[in-house]
């Protein structure tokens, strides 16, 4: 006999069928409408994760879709306990990552706060670190005893919004910090952001080299005294950088000085020649230089009591370079390796570009034994004015030539006593080398700061607005000093270029000397 189905059940069952179908479709295949891809992923991760701890202690999560912040609070039953690092979601694509929780955490002083307009996270009960240096001029190992990334100093880059930290980092290592903590001065309250590693260019093949450590900053999200770099959003940061801001009321101030020259190596091994140290400073000061930056690995304390001398007068800014490294020394046995190109000169060229970028029109990128010489006016502003009159690029470079220390002299002046007692490298040498080298190599630059992003040993990296201007030789070139020891070259032209600058270096010297009380 064939079943018969009254037809206001079957309409019913139909209708439940349907619903029930529909209610799946919707719930389990199917984000909500109000909820944004982001939110959907968070939303997700909340419903599917759950950690034991210790057996007894429970994440609980909630999640509200239509409020902003999206809060997820850690409970704990005993003091402090021990948890794994759990991975719960992909992140590649919206720039989360895990909330990951570590041994020895104290949970409820943990509380992750991810706010999905801003793209931040913030961790309400995490501590500023302590006892940490809080040093403008100290390497920070940024996780203790891994020797993956140092860093040194920050810097608040005005034209971009963003926290940068000169650093130097090991190039091989795929295992590298990814937050930035960003600290206020008089709060604990933190909020964290997503770290960009930018390599600098130049690395010679070493095991380290230089690097940008960028944390970016939203418009309106105050100001920040202190940044930490870490390799989870909340972990307890193992180091701290005080942000140095620029000391301007306004970014378009025109700065008081017009030239500051940062020293392109650091001075090393002992350095001990303080006739050359006070001849470069002297001459540079009368082609236009206001101030200086130098960069401190190791020097003699005669060197050192010349340094103070200038900086008691404001013409010097220190810097101590202590890099943790092995460096440059000599004699070098076989065995030693060096883990950086010559005591991480693109990473102090860097710091110094970021740290000095305010204080001058321009900045000039040059060693001990260089000067950069105008060859048809005096000064390095008289010769922007006639080669650049609208400030229109970002650096001029100097192609260099070698005047060799090993010849004699090929002018009359070298036979002048006080010259001579006062060792003036500058006019004693006078014979060059015909070879003039070309174009960002061995060259030096004179930069306009707010349009570099990154400098190298002899060239512009990254520019953020200009171009180039290669100068030609006949306006202006890169004296070179330096000794070969190759007996067999010949001596080149002879070039009195220096000589007009004679009695100016002569007088500038004799009264430092004086100061100094010493004796030449």
């Amino acid at each position: 006999m064939m079943a018969r189905f009254h037809p206001k059940r079957l309409a019913a069952s139909i209708f439940v069928i349907v619903g029930l179908t529909s209610m799946y479709k919707f719930i389990i295949l199917r984000p909500p409408l109000d909820i944004q891809p982001t939110q959907k992923l968070l939303l997700d991760t909340i419903k599917t994760t759950s950690l034991a701890l210790d057996n007894s202690v429970h994440l609980k999560h909630s999640f509200e879709p239509r409020q902003t912040n999206q809060t997820v609070t850690q409970h704990k039953q005993s003091a402090a306990v021990h948890v794994n690092k759990t991975e719960t979601r992909n992140d590649r694509n919206f720039g989360l990552n895990p909330i990951k929780v570590h041994e020895d955490v104290h949970m409820d002083a943990i509380k992750v706060r991810f706010d999905s307009k801003t793209g931040l996270m913030s961790c309400p009960g995490l501590s500023k670190p302590q006892n940490i240096p809080n040093d403008t001029q100290v390497f920070q190992e940024l996780r203790k005893g891994d020797r993956l990334i140092f860093g040194f100093g920050a810097y608040y880059d005005v034209r971009r919004n963003l926290i940068r930290i000169t650093a130097i980092q090991d190039a091989h290592t795929a295992n590298r910090p990814k937050f930035c903590q960003l600290w206020k001065e008089s709060s604990n309250d933190v909020t964290v952001t997503k770290m960009r590693i930018e390599r600098n260019q130049g690395g010679h093949g070493n095991r380290y080299n230089g690097a940008f450590l960028t944390c970016p900053l939203q418009e309106d999200g105050g100001v920040y005294s202190a940044v930490s770099i870490t390799f989870e959003e909340c972990e307890r940061a193992q180091n701290i950088f005080s942000i140095q801001y620029p000391q301007i009321d306004d970014i378009s101030d025109e700065p008081a000085n017009d030239f500051n020259v940062c020293l392109e190596a650091p001075l090393n091994l002992n350095y001990s020649r303080y006739y050359e140290l006070i001849e470069w400073i002297e001459m540079n000061r009368i082609l236009g230089a206001s101030h200086f930056t130098i960069y401190n690995h190791t020097s003699s304390n005669l060197v050192k009591t010349v340094l103070e001398s200038y900086i008691k007068d404001g013409i010097v800014t220190l810097v101590q370079w202590p890099i943790p490294l092995r460096v440059h020394i000599w004699p070098q046995p076989k065995s030693y390796v060096e883990e950086i190109h010559y005591y991480g000169q693109t990473a102090m060229i860097n710091d110094c570009l970021y740290r000095m970028r305010h204080s001058a029109k321009y900045l000039v990128f040059v060693d001990l034994d260089e000067f950069i010489i105008p060859k048809k006016t005096q000064t390095w502003i008289e010769f922007i004015k006639e080669n650049d009159p609208k400030r229109r690029m970002g650096g001029y470079v100097f192609r260099n030539v070698f005047f060799r220390k090993e010849w004699d002299s090929g002018s009359a002046i070298s036979n002048d006593q006080t010259v001579q007692k006062l060792k003036l490298v500058t006019l004693m040498k006078t014979k060059k080398e015909t070879k003039i080298w070309p174009p960002y190599q061995r060259s030096k630059l004179i930069i306009d700061p707010l349009k570099i992003k990154e400098m190298g040993a002899h060239q512009i990296w990254g520019e953020k607005s200009g171009a180039d201007l290669v100068v030609d030789p006949k306006d202006g070139l890169l004296h070179h000093y330096r000794n070969w020891e190759n007996p067999s070259d010949l001596p080149g032209p002879v070039d009195e270029t220096m000589l007009k600058y004679k009695d100016d270096l002569i007088d500038a010297v004799i009264k430092r000397y004086a100061k100094l009380g010493l004796n030449y």
